[in-house]
């Protein structure tokens, strides 16, 4: 059983989606914003903002409905990673009250446990005061509870118009570190929602008429765990202390520390720098194999004397480039004084952060410097000469049919034999001239991928040439905010029967897209209807 004396601090940042699409779109805080996921392709309000929700806005709403109510609301998808750095970052700032924080991602929350840390700034009441006052400061809001479990400092904190806080702008935090009995009554009050529990429980306890939790006090545990499951009855002691619940704490990667000693002290510019780049290139690979990078490198040297000199680097990203660390660290050597030599030596990497993985080289003599050529024949001969293929670039018009894949080491002979240094058709000299001066969209000419066959659209447009301002696909409204073109690409009418009926006959106009929610299409528009031919509508590709 859980210490009666724990204490756990929950902060609830209930618009905190809607928060951060104001500060990212630069908007006033006091903007209708509804932010929304996709549920079985319906889009279903998730967050609203305190002015969306007076006009009617409400959580678990279809976009369509809000849409009626406040036609002026502003609506944007969840942003789950934004979200989660944001929470990350505060988790890691809440350290200074206390080392056990963790991140409740889905439910927009953090938890602090501060038991023991509480009498550093005059109790868990000053603690929580404080926080608030940090995040007002700020223009964040926050819902903060305080009580002896994590589930109850959860429940106070979702539920607090329960417990006396009936509006969210007031910012009160509530302290409930009470006994165990004053604790199960403040706890009555609450819905059963409060226990954390699946949709599906709680419309179950609801059928019944069981809609407080000091309700489900006077029914067994036998019989709640018949006809609900272990799960209620799980979730009712661990609000209440009875059963321990773990939580995953946020953790601080500890610094990457290697070290060298020496039988011989070492002297010299020459032997110093050397040291170092050993060292980095030591630490460099441990990073690697964790697949971490880091911000700050410390080199540390010790004289016969027991004299320690550090030297630190830091770096504005994080990086474990041992090309920019050389660099970083090829003046260094002359700056430190070693007198009659160094016994010992070691460096750090701080400041550490996740990095994605690095494919090993195929061979160790492999250099970042060396030509494309000399990749092709190490893979060849690794993994064999019809396995290295690469796109070759065909004088075509369509699109689908300007690349195709050939044997690389083929395809780099015919290059070297036959080039005539002319750029393809599609690598043109100036971009720009194929923009409208008055609306510029920094589109390349081609996306890097097509889609395969190109997807029907459903598209409201002006006809003979204008851009589409809305398409519909997969059941969606994109609203168009930007457009460029059109390129016209005529049929391959030159070509035989044979291969002409790959591709359709009717003439194609392609427009560069931006969305209001910053997707980039290439549509194309199939068909004139001034030569009396259907118009269809296609996607062809997407933009990065």
């Amino acid at each position: 059983m859980p210490s009666s004396s724990s204490e756990f601090i929950y902060l609830w940042f209930y618009d905190l989606p809607a928060r951060l699409i104001c500060y990212q779109q630069g908007w006033k805080l006091d903007t209708a914003v509804a932010i929304y996921h996709t549920v079985n392709t319906r889009q279903i309000i998730c967050c609203v903002s305190h002015t969306a929700k007076q006009a009617g806005i409400l959580t678990n709403m279809s976009v369509a409905d809000a849409q009626a109510i406040l036609p002026t609301c502003h609506f944007r998808s969840y942003d789950h990673i934004a979200v989660k750095n944001w929470l990350s970052r505060v988790g890691e700032w809440a350290w200074r009250y206390t080392p056990v924080v963790g991140i409740d991602l889905k439910s927009l929350g953090i938890w602090m446990n501060v038991t023991g840390a509480t009498h550093l700034v005059g109790g868990v009441c000053a603690m929580c005061d404080a926080l608030q006052t940090e995040f007002n400061q700020i223009s964040v809001s926050v819902q903060i509870a305080a009580a002896p479990t994590y589930g109850a400092a959860w429940a106070f904190a979702h539920f607090s118009e329960f417990v006396g806080i009936t509006n969210f702008l007031q910012n009160r935090p509530i302290i409930m570190c009470h006994e165990r009995t004053t604790l199960r009554k403040k706890l009555g009050i609450l819905p059963v929602a409060a226990l954390r529990i699946s949709e599906d429980i709680e419309a179950g306890l609801k059928q019944v008429g069981l809609e407080q939790i000091c309700q489900l006090s006077n029914i067994s545990a036998i019989s709640l765990t018949t006809r609900f499951g272990s799960d209620l009855v799980q979730r009712l002691g661990q609000i209440i202390g009875d059963v321990r619940e773990l939580q995953q704490p946020l953790t601080l990667p500890t610094p990457i520390i290697a070290s060298k000693n020496y039988l011989t002290p070492l002297l010299g510019v020459e032997a110093i720098q050397k040291m170092i780049s050993d060292l980095l290139d030591i630490i460099c690979n441990q990073l690697a194999q964790r697949h971490l990078l880091t911000r700050h490198i410390v080199i540390a040297v010790q004289r016969i004397d027991s004299t320690i000199i550090r030297r630190t680097v830091s770096l504005s990203r994080p990086s474990r480039s041992e090309s920019l660390l050389h660099r970083l660290t090829a003046h260094l050597a002359a700056d430190i004084d070693v007198e009659f030599g160094i016994e010992h030596s070691w460096i750090e990497a701080k400041k550490l952060s996740t990095g994605l993985p690095v494919n090993q080289a195929f061979d160790s003599t492999l250099r970042k410097d060396d030509s494309k050529d000399t990749l092709i024949d190490y893979l060849t001969a690794r993994i064999g000469q019809n396995k290295v293929r690469q796109l070759q670039p065909v004088d075509s018009w369509q699109p689908e049919a300007a690349q195709r894949l050939a044997l690389a080491q083929k395809n780099t002979i015919q290059q070297n034999v036959s080039d005539s240094g002319n750029l393809p058709y599609w690598q043109l000299q100036d971009q720009t001239d194929m923009l409208d001066s008055t609306n510029l969209i920094s589109f390349s000419s081609r996306p890097l991928s097509l889609l395969a066959p190109a997807v029907p659209l459903d598209v409201i447009a002006l006809l003979p040439d204008h851009p589409p301002s809305m398409i519909r696909w997969r059941k969606q409204n994109w609203q168009i905010c930007q457009a460029t073109g059109p390129e016209r690409i005529g049929p391959s009418w030159w070509l035989q029967s044979t291969q002409a009926s790959k591709y359709s006959d009717k003439t194609r106009d392609y427009y560069w897209l931006e969305t209001h929610s910053g997707e980039r299409l290439w549509v194309y528009r199939e068909g004139l209807a001034e030569r009396g031919e259907s118009v269809e509508w296609f996607l062809h590709g997407f933009f990065a």
